[in-house]
């Protein structure tokens, strides 16, 4: 008798356990759903917090899984989106597989893989495309679209959006290409409004429009617009402040109209703080090399016409010039080198 009333105990505090555990759950949901519908920016830390904490009590939970990827979107930390929703995708099949027997476990097991193969690459292909990836981004929407054809029940209004998204990064990528194409065919001009065009249909990845600035950039240097072609440089640095082409692109544009401050300024910002003293020394090498006083010159031809005198005088200005930036080089790298210098 007493065992059975311990054993009628222990059942009771565990089904109070597991109440608990269960409107604590639903809770975590109910809140953080809301959150993330309504887009309340400030509040998506905290909705994050809760589905991670509702996690580790349902560890198995594909909603919740999903719920934290957006919420990861959300918060603009698109590689943590990439990571968890590819670690996660082997456990969410595996835990999808439906064992009840009947005529439709088949179709109800598909349904369920792809599911959760599903909403994980359309979540990667966003991720891809706000970093800038639209090649990746692109090859995971081909994965959804031939899961998409496996009879999975998808609504409708999902699948019309995909599509919006997929024909708007195809078109992105095709004026990027016609703009690289025309640009090595030495046309310009044609090049600076295909990615003009790009810069115009795309308002969402700011990486992609740095890249497309500094395309642009590049054009307008063949064309001998210089001014623009700084300002497109520092344009894809405001929207991309690492992005280390854009900035030594910018670095040669002022080297070329002899603001070797500014020059300087972008060659020390391209090497990250965080670089070791290899790669320090590795970059002062190259930019030492490019910019030697003895190589100073080497690319500007004589005007026949120009005087003897005249043309000592010129390249003995480029040479003064080239020195001074050889010099703020070697400044840049020695403040570098500077564990106390480096860090500030």
């Amino acid at each position: 008798m007493h065992l059975f009333l311990i054993e009628c105990l222990i059942q009771s505090i565990m089904l109070v356990y597991c109440l608990f555990h269960w409107q604590k759950l639903s809770g975590f949901i109910l809140q953080s759903k809301e959150y993330l519908i309504t887009k309340e920016f400030d509040k998506i830390s905290s909705a994050l917090q809760m589905i991670s904490d509702a996690l580790s009590i349902s560890i198995y939970s594909d909603n919740l899984m999903e719920m934290k990827a957006e919420a990861l979107l959300l918060l603009r930390r698109y590689e943590e989106v990439i990571q968890f929703c590819q670690e996660t995708l082997h456990l969410a099949e595996r835990n999808s597989i439906c064992f009840c027997p009947g005529e439709h476990s088949e179709s109800n097991n598909l349904e369920s893989c792809c599911s959760v193969k599903l909403w994980r690459y359309h979540l990667i292909a966003k991720s891809y495309f706000f970093l800038g990836k639209l090649e990746e981004a692109q090859q995971f929407l081909k994965k959804y679209e031939q899961t998409k054809v496996m009879e999975c029940r998808c609504e409708k209004q999902s699948q019309q959006s995909i599509s919006s998204f997929s024909m708007a990064i195809s078109e992105l990528l095709r004026l990027k290409a016609a703009g690289n194409e025309a640009f090595h065919a030495g046309k310009y001009s044609e090049a600076v409004e295909h990615y003009t065009a790009a810069l115009l249909s795309n308002t969402e990845s700011i990486h992609f429009s740095a890249i497309c600035f500094c395309n642009r950039a590049a054009a307008y240097q063949a064309m001998g617009q210089i001014l623009d072609a700084i300002a497109d440089c520092s344009l894809a640095i405001a929207l991309d402040a690492g992005y280390s082409k854009a900035i030594s692109r910018r670095s040669s544009l002022y080297e070329l109209i002899r603001d070797y401050y500014q020059a300087a300024n972008d060659l020390r910002r391209g090497i990250e703080p965080s670089c070791s003293s290899v790669d320090i020394k590795k970059a002062y090498r190259k930019a030492a090399l490019r910019h030697h006083p003895d190589k100073a010159g080497k690319s500007l031809v004589r005007n026949k016409n120009m005087s003897d005198a005249l043309w000592r005088e010129v390249t003995n200005e480029i040479r003064r010039d080239a020195d001074y930036l050889f010099k703020l080089i070697g400044k840049a790298y020695t403040m570098l080198s500077e564990p106390t210098m480096k860090s500030n």
